[in-house]
């Protein structure tokens, strides 16, 4: 068996002197920290003295008597004194000598209150100064003493800046105040910000009443809605505002003004604020609405020309028409050679007459804006030959030369309505003719480029160039102030510009006095090759009535005028033509052979409740196949004539050639059945 041996006890030195090696090591770890905590604070003070030093604002502090006790480098530089020699000096010194009763006013009153803020121009030791900015602030110290802190602040390029803004300002205001407009300025919410001293006069209110929303105030009551509405718009759409409103005068009177305003914005397109001006515009009002009276006048005397020129018509196409078919009548009877004589030159009159009311009727139908161009391609030199087989001969007769010129190079084709063509040829050329003593008229087509330029020459009496604007106009002549009917009224010029208007073209004139005229006009040119289609628009042909009008044919005559009723009468009963005459619609409806006719002439305007065109429809309801009628009418107003345009019968004016009438019976036309 193993005996253990016990461990010695350590004895009490080696314990006491184990305890001091680890105190020591301790006490070396805490002296290592107080170090690095000593290392820690003096950088934390340099750090605070670098920061009070070298502040963007001066640290000054004072005693109770003023007397600079501390400052930072910062605020002895503003002074523009070394920190050492700013130490025990006063303060008030370095305070401009015109401020120097505020300054004291303000230290006593830190002194008394503990906290003021104030700004003060201050000396620098250079002799120059500068604005600063001075918190100062009342402070008891922890042994109990007192000092006065101030926080410096250098306020020279704010206060330069605000002194040129005010500069500005007041150069904006002496300018806008010179202006003749008023002006203003204004916010993007409508609330005004500036009213130059026009302004102010006119409205006679302040500024306090002006600014903001007052602005609004010298409106008349009816506009200031419709201002603010055109206000919100141009905000809202970010466009120039613009209304003319009535403004009230400082004495009640309202005048016209316009009012505008431009937004001004920032780089990404948002409204900073607008600025904007009133321009007196009454005068221009006054003379607008002068204008606006006279052409009011204007207007209305030309609807009274048109309604007397309607009225004339309608009044003497009744007795016209009459006539022309009593001479008619007259030539199919057995009359003796010199009545023959006398009832052809009647005819002339009545022909020439009619010519004259035809060209009225011409006006009317372009004014209403039923004359639509039914366009077809061909070759002008049909025309050519239409030309010379319709007025060489006149030419002759007046012993005047007829010359045409047409290329032969080149083929002239064209698309246009043919008829309206040869009726402004048939006018210019037979003006031509007309005023021209000597010498001749030449008619020449020549191509200019993709176009064509149609031309009239003569050698006759011309047009001086005072009258050349006017030769245009309705019933304007040059030289027929005795109104010589032969001369005709005035409308062919018109008449042929109307209908080149239709053709897309116009019609120029160039003239000398003595020496002739050209009147001239251009189409354009058809460059490919296209099928011509052929016009066959020739005259009725003299025995239609005839073929038409036979015995045993029927034909309902609905016609209130006595004359015109007995003259179409005697003349169809002429032809052994059974008529059935009517003066109202009302007792052609009730009888009972109405329906039995062959063909209807129907009077537009008759003494009953119901027209002609409404007669028909009535009629057309109870018969199952389509009505053959002819409309006639005296109406020629443009009016008249647009509110028929799609009557489903055709329409003629009168007096009406007895040969046409026949023809249109004839020839097809739209069932006026609902389909």
């Amino acid at each position: 068996m193993t005996q253990l041996t016990p461990k010695p006890m350590p004895c009490q030195a080696d314990i006491l002197l184990q305890d001091l090696q680890t105190y020591r090591l301790e006490l070396e770890m805490q002296n290592e920290q107080l170090r690095q905590s000593q290392l820690e604070l003096a950088k934390s003070l340099d750090r605070y003295v670098d920061f009070y030093d070298f502040a963007p604002v001066g640290y000054i502090t004072l005693d109770n008597s003023g007397i600079i006790i501390e400052a930072n480098l910062t605020g002895a530089a503003m002074l523009g004194v070394e920190r050492h020699n700013l130490i025990h000096r006063r303060f008030a010194p370095f305070v401009i000598r015109d401020d120097n009763d505020r300054w004291h006013s303000h230290f006593m009153s830190v002194l008394k209150n503990g906290k003021q803020s104030c700004e003060f121009t201050l000396n620098r030791g250079n002799g120059s100064h500068f604005h600063a900015k001075l918190d100062t602030l009342y402070l008891k110290n922890n042994d109990g003493s007192t000092v006065v802190r101030m926080v410096l602040t250098d306020i020279s390029e704010s206060v330069r800046a605000k002194q040129a803004l005010q500069e500005s300002e007041q150069q904006f205001r002496t300018l806008t105040d010179a202006m003749p407009q008023m002006v203003w300025m204004a916010q993007p919410d409508g609330w005004n910000t500036y009213f130059n001293q026009q302004w102010l006069d006119y409205t006679g209110l302040s500024l306090n009443e002006s600014y903001g929303h007052g602005w609004i105030r010298p409106f008349h009551p009816d506009d200031q809605q419709r201002a603010w509405d055109a206000w919100q718009h141009a905000t809202q759409t970010n466009s120039i505002y613009s209304i003319e409103c009535r403004l009230r005068r400082a004495d009640g009177i309202y005048r016209w003004w316009l009012v505008r305003g431009v937004p001004r914005q920032d780089k990404h397109g948002k409204i900073i604020n607008w600025f904007g001006t009133c321009t007196d515009i009454t005068e221009q009002k006054k003379t607008e609405g002068q204008l606006l009276d006279s052409l009011r006048k204007l207007e209305e005397k030309e609807r009274s020309k048109t309604r007397f020129l309607a009225a004339a018509g309608h009044d003497l196409r009744q007795p016209v028409a009459a006539a022309n078919l009593f001479v008619y009548a007259l030539k199919h009877t057995q009359p003796t050679p010199q009545q023959s004589e006398l009832i052809e030159k009647l005819g002339q009159s009545m022909n020439a007459f009619s010519d004259l009311l035809k060209q009225l009727l011409d006006i009317s139908k372009f004014d209403a804006g039923v004359v639509k161009p039914q366009n077809a391609t061909f070759n002008l030199t049909e025309l050519c030959e239409w030309l010379e087989q319709t007025f060489a001969q006149t030419a002759i007769n007046h012993q005047l030369k007829f010359h045409l010129y047409f290329s032969t190079i080149r083929s002239l084709l064209v698309h246009t309505d043919i008829g309206l063509l040869r009726s402004v040829l048939m006018n210019l050329v037979s003006n031509a003719i007309k005023f021209t003593e000597h010498g001749g008229i030449l008619i020449s087509a020549r191509p200019r480029g993709g176009r064509v330029l149609i031309q009239v020459w003569d050698t006759g009496i011309g047009i001086a160039q005072t009258h050349l604007p006017l030769v245009f106009d309705e019933f304007y002549q040059i030289a027929n102030q005795q109104r010589n009917r032969e001369s005709g009224l005035g409308l062919g010029l018109s008449i042929c510009q109307r209908a080149m208007s239709l053709l897309g073209g116009k019609i120029t004139c160039h003239s000398r006095s003595g020496r002739g005229s050209v009147f001239e006009f251009s189409l354009p040119l058809i460059e490919e090759k296209r099928q011509i289609e052929r016009n066959n628009s020739d005259e009725p042909s003299t025995d239609m009535a005839s073929v038409l009008f036979t015995r045993g044919t029927r034909v309902v005559l609905l016609e209130d005028d006595n004359l015109v009723a007995a003259g179409m009468i005697s003349l169809l009963r002429g032809f052994d033509t059974e008529v059935l005459h009517f003066c109202n619609a009302e007792d052609a409806l009730q009888h009972d052979d109405t329906l039995n006719a062959d063909y209807f002439i129907v009077d537009y305007a008759l003494s009953g409740e119901l027209n002609g065109i409404e007669f028909m429809a009535s009629l057309q309801q109870r018969c199952k196949t389509p009505l053959r009628a002819v409309i006639v009418t005296g109406e020629t107003s443009s009016e008249f004539i647009s509110s028929v345009a799609n009557c489903p019968w055709p329409l003629l004016h009168k007096p009406v050639d007895f040969e046409k009438l026949a023809l249109t019976l004839r020839a097809p036309f739209s069932s006026p059945l609902p389909p």
